[in-house]
């Protein structure tokens, strides 16, 4: 019975305490303005909700609250922050324990007596309005304090290296940082946006950022050399990405004049020097020129920067060209969405080439291009790889070539053709321009009444024009923009239309009109195949001294 009688009596003595605290959170109204009574009244306060989180937190506080680091005037203001907290029924935690961290990483600080009235300032206007973002404010303005810390996440931070900042009040909190190197830290790796100045509206996570630069270094590239310099910016801190527009782009390896464009960047995990594809950069201009991209070649078009890669871009109406000279006239001109220059190499997965004999010319709509700096060799795919598919069309030898792989040395007078697909021997095939099959005419229109090539024929002459949108064509004959753009594919690969993927344009070529007239029996044509099998050596060679062309392995010639 006694030993019951002791339990009880110590329960009903914590139950009193937990009780006596409790009313006083509910029961104060406001906390003396004695600097330790206050000490002692917010301890209190604090432990009827967590006492032992209380007990530390006002530990730490008591270190510089009785160490001088508040003036007297200072502690006047926070006794009456205090109060407006209470008045507004704000909780212990996190709403106190947040103002007195905040507190402590004030008192860590360089931070400026002027600077302790403006934040006050701006916390007494949050109290006035809504207090919904009141505690996530101040646990951002003590990281602030602390380590200088605009954002911490658990995969994202961003953070001033310079502790010059001041803050303001426009509708909302802000931070007005003077020049000052932003960091972004996120996946072990970092980008540093130098030499800016901005504001930064906490409740926003929104940092308005005015000047400063981004160096290539993150991609292995000179500081001194390839960097670009911001205007006005827009960053969401809590990603570890932004985007910057006109801003002024610097590469001194190969422009003597900056660039304007739009910037962007990313911070990516496991990034090195080599797979690097930010930052990046994309200019404004589309048609700039590099007279010496590599010797004998030059560039027209946009340009870009991902990471290290240089990216030659075209633009909606036109693309961008790669131009070879001979003997110090235009010798090859490729055009491509796309070029991507390395120190060592220049490459396009998909390119329209034409080589130019004096007035004639050999072309192709779309093959794979790679020129290797060292050897100086270009090699030219078609991306299929198949024997059957767009050949190149060479008006000066009046023939059509079917072969998958170009190859030349361009300081060497020949030029190599050879099949790389299947295995072993496969044929490669020249057939005259004017070649032409009923067979072949009846196979494109299949099991429709009209021929693709009439109806195309009969719209360019309705409309009086030889360019065909694929929104128009499909318009026309009523069916949906992927079936037209599959027979633009098609009759492009046979050289009956010119089809440009980027514009979604095609043009009718000469040869729609021929067929149509030879199916008729209106124009005169040939059957002439030249066919070559062989291995080990290329099936064909031009030779760039006479434009003649030496065919291997050739059994014999179709007439």
């Amino acid at each position: 019975m006694v030993k019951l009688n002791i339990k009880k009596i110590a329960f009903l003595i914590v139950v009193a305490l937990l009780s006596s605290n409790a009313s006083f959170g509910q029961a104060i109204k406001s906390f003396s303005h004695d600097q330790v009574t206050f000490l002692t009244e917010m301890q209190t306060f604090l432990a009827a909700t967590n006492k032992k989180d209380a007990e530390k937190l006002i530990e730490r506080f008591m270190i510089p609250w009785n160490g001088g680091k508040f003036s007297g005037d200072q502690k006047e203001r926070i006794y009456a922050t205090s109060d407006a907290m209470l008045k507004k029924r704000l909780k212990a935690f996190p709403d106190f324990s947040n103002y007195i961290n905040a507190l402590i990483g004030y008192s860590e600080s360089s931070q400026t007596g002027q600077s302790f009235e403006n934040w006050h300032t701006g916390i007494d206007k949050l109290l006035k309005g809504s207090v919904r973002n009141f505690s996530n404010y101040l646990e951002i303005c003590y990281d602030l304090f602390a380590t200088n810390t605009l954002y911490s996440s658990s995969s994202t931070i961003w953070k001033s290296t310079e502790n010059n900042y001041s803050f303001e009040f426009d509708s909302l909190p802000k931070i007005v940082f003077g020049k000052t190197n932003l960091i972004c830290i996120a996946k072990s790796d970092s980008s540093i946006i130098s030499a800016t100045e901005g504001a930064y509206y906490p409740n926003l996570k929104r940092f308005y950022g005015n000047g400063g630069t981004i160096l290539w270094t993150r991609a292995g590239l000179p500081a001194k050399d390839v960097y670009a310099d911001l205007k006005k910016y827009v960053i969401d801190v809590s990603g570890s990405d932004f985007e910057a527009d006109s801003v002024n782009f610097y590469n001194k390896q190969i422009f003597a004049q900056p660039l304007v464009g739009k910037l962007t960047e990313k911070i990516l995990a496991n990034t090195t020097f080599e797979n690097a594809s930010y930052p990046r950069f994309r200019s404004y201009n589309v048609n700039l020129e590099i007279k010496e991209l590599v010797k004998d070649a030059s560039y027209r078009g946009g340009f870009s920067m991902q990471g290290s890669k240089m990216i030659g871009s075209g633009g909606a109406e036109r693309a961008a060209t790669l131009t070879f000279k001979r003997n110090n006239k235009p010798f090859l001109v490729a055009a491509s969405q796309s070029f991507v220059v390395r120190p060592d190499r220049i490459v396009s997965d998909n390119a329209a080439v034409t080589f130019y004999f004096d007035k004639d010319s050999i072309y192709h709509p779309g093959v794979e291009l790679k020129f290797i700096n060292k050897e100086r060799e270009l090699s030219l795919i078609r991306p299929s790889g198949k024997s059957q598919g767009t050949p190149y069309y060479d008006s000066y030898h009046q023939i059509d070539m079917y072969f998958d792989a170009l190859t030349w040395k361009i300081d060497d007078p020949l030029m190599d053709l050879k099949m790389i697909s299947g295995e072993g021997e496969v044929k490669l095939s020249f057939e005259s321009a004017n070649f032409f099959r009923a067979q072949r005419y009846q196979s494109l229109q299949g099991f429709s009444e009209v021929n693709p090539l009439y109806t195309l024929k009969q719209y360019g002459e309705k409309f009086q024009t030889r360019e065909i949108s694929v929104s128009s064509y499909a318009s026309y004959l009523r069916m949906s923009e992927s079936e037209i753009r599959g027979l633009f594919l098609a009759l492009n690969s046979k050289g009956f239309l010119a089809y440009n993927e980027a514009t979604d344009k095609a043009v009718i070529k000469d040869r729609l009109y021929y067929y149509l007239s030879a199916s008729v029996g209106k124009t005169d044509y040939d059957i002439i195949e030249f066919s070559s099998l062989i291995s080990g050596k290329p099936n064909a060679t031009i030779n760039l001294l006479n434009y003649d062309i030496n065919m291997r392995g050739v059994s014999r010639v179709s007439l």
